[in-house]
């Protein structure tokens, strides 16, 4: 059990070493390779021309930030003359080792024919290890022209443009960072699991228990009697009793015999038959005894350590000459 404990504990040391590893040289490696969030200045825009008024047109750009670093909020401000219609936000493309890519959109929509003018996109990254404060990043959304639709009049126009702001709840900054670091997490995953596996099956393997034999119980209860003997912390009465009980339990548990429910005489009738398994050689032994602890226990017969040690011997005979063979 102790051997178990041991390799366990060493199973578990050698995954959070491994972890902690795996981890560090992740970190170092990004360490070393730390370059700066790069940022367009001008946004894409889709279309790029000839947008109809009241149509759609989608803002987008790509955002390469350190993998220590993630987007904490996103602000569009839509130029004179157009409106935002959705939400901007930002989606993770993949995932480098010492970076990672986003791409960040936005729909917004032209209110008046002409043209429209420039807006902004503003992205704050979170601080990293190297840079203490949060730090702010504009990219220009181009000015573009729109055109009145053949069905609308002219001087038709939309409602005022706007402002719109996307502050990243805790939750939103958690999972971004879980992100950048997921194949990490995965391997600390990993080798959590295996641990764990580890240490079940030691446990498993440890607790398995050996069963436990008649006479193998029989003979070491024989030897605690025999200590206390010889340490004369038994008197010879009581070691008759003790000796009794050993020699019925045992011939109980090892032929299924009602040794301890039956008194001696009946007993020993049983065992005299043909059809008992005891061998005939431990027979008269076994009355001997008997005999003789009926009439210590009850008969008030004198008793000294030197018969008890004598019985003593005989009983460990009839053990030890009743243990089955390997094949059995």
């Amino acid at each position: 059990m102790k051997h178990a404990v041991k390799i366990a504990i060493y199973a578990l040391v050698l995954a959070v070493l491994l972890a902690l590893a795996v981890i560090g040289a992740g970190i170092g490696y990004a360490s070393l390779r730390a370059l700066p969030p790069e940022l367009p200045s001008l946004a894409t825009l889709s279309p790029a021309d000839k947008v109809v008024l009241g149509g759609d047109v989608k803002v987008d750009f790509t955002a390469v930030i350190p993998a220590d670093r993630s987007i904490s909020k996103l602000a569009l401000e839509c130029g004179k003359g157009s409106v935002a219609v959705r939400n901007i936000r930002a989606v993770r493309q993949r995932w480098e080792w010492s970076r990672s890519r986003w791409a960040i959109s936005a729909v917004i929509r032209p209110l008046s024919a002409g043209t429209v003018a420039e807006g902004t996109v503003t992205v704050e990254l979170s601080p990293g290890r190297k840079q203490k404060k949060a730090e702010e990043f504009k990219v220009a959304i181009p000015e573009f022209a729109s055109v009145i639709p053949a069905t609308e009049k002219a001087g038709s126009e939309l409602q005022l443009a706007g402002s719109m702001d996307v502050l990243r709840s805790g939750k939103e900054r958690f999972l971004a960072h879980i992100a950048n670091y997921k194949y990490i997490y995965i391997i600390c995953l990993v080798l959590a699991a295996a641990a764990v596996i580890i240490l079940v099956r030691l446990y498993k393997r440890s607790s398995r228990q050996e069963p436990v034999f008649s006479w193998d119980a029989a003979i070491a209860a024989l030897e605690v009697l025999q200590t206390d003997i010889d340490s004369g912390n038994v008197l010879p009465k009581t070691g008759f009793t003790r000796l009794n009980d050993i020699l019925r339990n045992y011939l109980e548990a090892r032929f299924a015999l009602p040794a301890s429910r039956s008194t001696t005489p009946e007993f020993l009738a049983q065992m005299a038959d043909r059809s008992s398994p005891l061998p005939e050689k431990c027979r008269e032994q076994l009355a001997d005894f008997l005999t003789t602890a009926d009439m210590v226990r009850f008969a008030q017969e004198h008793a000294d350590k030197m018969k008890l040690e004598h019985f003593l011997r005989k009983v460990v005979l009839i053990v030890r000459d009743t243990i089955p063979e390997r094949s059995e």
